[in-house]
C-alpha cells in the first residue's frame, strides 16, 4: 500500500503541523483548578479538573471536551478557549476530563506509551461518563444541570454524553460532522478525490483493505497515517455516524462547522447530519455553518475567531449571541 501511504503523508504532515502548532503554547492553568482522579474499572486513574467560582453552590457545570491528539486540556490555549464571558464566570463551573498519559507540556509531536494504550473514543466517552457519576456524588455545589461544548473528536464523545446523561440540557457539538462515517469522508472528500489520485478505484481498494485489516485487529500495537494513530483509535473511528444517537436525543443542540473544513472532517458530513435530522423530524437543534472557517475558529483571525467563540458559549448558556453569531459570524454586514 506503498502508493496510498504516499498520498497520506501530505495530509499527515499538514495535521501534525497544526496540532503541534496548537499544541505549542501548552502551559499551567491560567486560573486555579481543583484535580482530581478517579478510578477507572481496571484501576487506572483518570483526571478531571474542576474549575468554580469559590463559596457558590447551586450552579451548573458546563463539560468543556477536548479533541484528538495527545496533548492536555491544562494547556494554555485550551483553558483560554474554555474562557466564559466575564459575567457568568462567577455564576458557572467547568469541568475537564483530561486524555491518559499527558502532561501541561505536551505538544502532540511525541505520545507516552500510557496515552497509546488508552486513546480511543470509546474510552474517552467511558471516562467522561465516570467523571459525571464521581460529580454526582462529590459536587454539592452543582445543581445537576450540565451544558456540553465539544469539538471534533469532543463533539463526537459530546453526542455520546448527551445521549447517555439525563442531566445535559444544552450541547455544543463543533468540527463533528455527524451524518457520514470516516470511512466515506476519506474515499468522497480528503483521499480518493479526483484532484488527489488518478485511480480513484485503485485508491478506495487500497483503503478499504486497510478499514478491514484495522477493524480485524483494533490493537494498540499497530499504527496507520501517522506513529501515534494506533489500530484501536481507528476503529473507535471509522464507522461512526453521530446521527444514529443524536436522533433520538430531546435537548437543544447547536452544531457548528466551518465551511471549508475538508481535510480534518469535510463540511458535507455536517450538511448530511442536518439533512437526516429534519428528514427524521427532529428539528431542536440550530446549524451554524461559519463562511471562510476551516476546521476551528482560529482559522478565522484572532478578533473574528473570538467573537464566534463567545457567539458559541452565549448560545450554550442561553444568551444573545453577539456579533459572533448569525447571520454575520463576527464579519461586518457589508463583507
Amino acid at each position: 500500500m506503498n502508493t496510498l501511504f504516499t498520498r497520506l503523508a501530505g495530509l499527515f504532515n499538514y495535521w501534525l503541523v497544526i496540532a503541534a502548532t496548537v499544541a505549542i503554547l501548552s502551559t499551567l492553568w491560567v486560573h486555579a483548578a481543583e484535580p482530581t482522579l478517579v478510578e477507572r474499572l481496571d484501576g487506572s486513574p483518570v483526571k478531571l479538573l474542576i474549575e468554580r467560582p469559590e463559596g457558590k453552590t447551586d450552579i451548573p457545570i458546563i463539560i468543556f471536551i477536548d479533541g484528538s491528539g495527545c496533548v492536555s486540556v491544562e494547556r494554555e490555549r485550551f483553558q483560554k478557549y474554555s474562557r466564559l464571558p466575564v459575567e457568568f464566570e462567577e455564576n458557572v463551573a467547568k469541568v475537564f476530563v483530561d486524555k491518559s498519559g499527558v502532561t501541561p507540556k505536551d505538544d502532540g509531536r511525541e505520545c507516552s506509551q500510557t496515552f497509546i494504550e488508552y486513546d480511543s473514543v470509546d474510552q474517552r466517552v467511558f471516562d467522561h461518563l465516570r467523571a459525571i457519576q464521581h460529580l454526582r456524588k462529590h459536587a454539592p455545589w452543582w445543581n445537576q444541570e450540565l451544558l456540553l461544548f465539544g469539538w471534533s473528536d469532543g463533539g463526537t464523545i459530546g453526542a455520546s454524553i448527551a445521549a447517555y446523561t439525563p442531566e445535559v440540557k444544552r450541547a455544543v457539538l463543533g468540527g463533528t460532522g455527524g451524518g457520514i462515517p470516516m470511512t466515506a469522508q476519506f474515499e468522497d472528500y480528503v483521499i480518493c478525490t479526483p484532484d488527489r489520485t488518478e485511480d480513484r478505484d485503485a485508491c478506495v481498494k487500497e483503503l478499504r483493505e486497510m478499514y478491514d485489516e484495522i477493524r480485524d485487529n483494533p490493537s494498540a500495537s499497530k499504527t496507520w497515517f501517522g506513529d501515534f494513530n494506533t489500530y484501536k483509535s481507528w476503529a473507535s473511528r471509522l464507522d461512526v455516524v453521530e446521527y444514529n444517537l443524536i436522533k433520538d436525543i430531546e435537548i437543544p443542540l447547536l452544531f457548528v462547522h466551518g465551511e471549508l473544513d475538508r481535510d480534518n472532517v469535510p463540511v458535507e458530513a455536517a450538511r448530511e447530519l442536518v439533512r437526516l435530522l429534519r428528514e427524521s423530524g427532529n428539528v431542536d437543534f440550530e446549524y451554524w455553518e461559519v463562511p471562510g472557517m476551516e476546521h476551528g475558529t482560529r482559522s478565522l483571525g484572532e478578533e473574528r475567531g473570538d467573537a464566534v467563540r463567545i457567539a458559541i458559549l452565549n448560545w450554550l448558556l442561553d444568551q444573545p449571541l453577539g456579533i459572533g453569531g448569525p447571520p454575520h459570524f463576527g464579519r461586518s454586514p457589508d463583507e
